[in-house]
């Protein structure tokens, strides 16, 4: 009996340090090196002016709104079906539509879980409590992200002793990128063509195409807001 609860627990603690999806991948089948092919949508975001808040803030209280920001942001997607693969300090990556959480509308959920987020952002600022500044206003975070759909491996990468599940491919190094730009052309979150094109109906304003660093040719984009 002591040996199977220990064992529950170490499952839950797993679950923590990774996604579930992952941690019950990972009982189920090991967590053998390697991936698989498939098309799928990437959600990359991540906090602005985050260089700031850590000048501004003691570390203690840092952590402590990072944290209540990135439970906010993980229950939206987690909502939508996705799957939470990193966390980068004040960034997140997601994917929707991976072996392990297949769905056939990832895109629809992707950007549906971005709207949401926004959503919730402007109540968590308007709702947080007054954190210690230097001048006593308390801080209002706002957000980028960047969406983008396509082939990538989805498996887990590393070596031996250290691995992690995660998505490689031109669709998530599109998502980091166009994150990226939503400062530059004024929208909170930005997709890629496919992404527009896989949803159908969207209401979505195009932008022009840009340079994407790593790619040859500019890429069609779009602002959401």
């Amino acid at each position: 009996t002591a040996g199977l609860r220990r064992g529950e627990r170490l499952r839950k603690l797993f679950g923590l340090y990774v996604s579930p999806e992952v941690a019950q991948a990972a009982v189920e089948t090991g967590a053998g090196l390697g991936g698989q092919m498939c098309e799928c949508t990437i959600m990359f975001s991540d906090l602005r002016d985050f260089t700031s808040l850590t000048e501004r803030l003691t570390p203690e209280t840092l952590v402590d709104l990072i944290n209540r920001y990135m439970t906010a942001m993980v229950s939206v997607i987690v909502d939508h079906g996705g799957v939470v693969t990193r966390f980068g300090g004040d960034s997140i990556l997601a994917v929707f539509g991976s072996p392990l959480n297949s769905m056939t509308d990832h895109a629809d959920q992707a950007v549906n879980a971005a709207f949401q987020m926004r959503h919730v952002l402007q109540d968590f600022n308007q709702n947080a409590t007054s954190d210690p500044f230097a001048n006593g206003v308390r801080p209002i975070l706002e957000n980028g992200i960047g969406i983008a759909t396509g082939p990538v491996i989805a498996g887990n990468v590393g070596g031996k002793e250290r691995i992690e599940y995660t998505v490689m491919g031109d669709a998530a190094n599109l998502a980091s990128r166009l994150e990226g730009m939503t400062t530059d052309f004024n929208y909170p979150i930005l997709i890629s063509k496919d992404t527009f094109d896989a949803i159908g109906t969207l209401n979505a304003r195009p932008l022009p195409d840009v340079l994407v660093k790593g790619k040859a040719k500019p890429v069609t984009i779009y602002g959401l807001s």
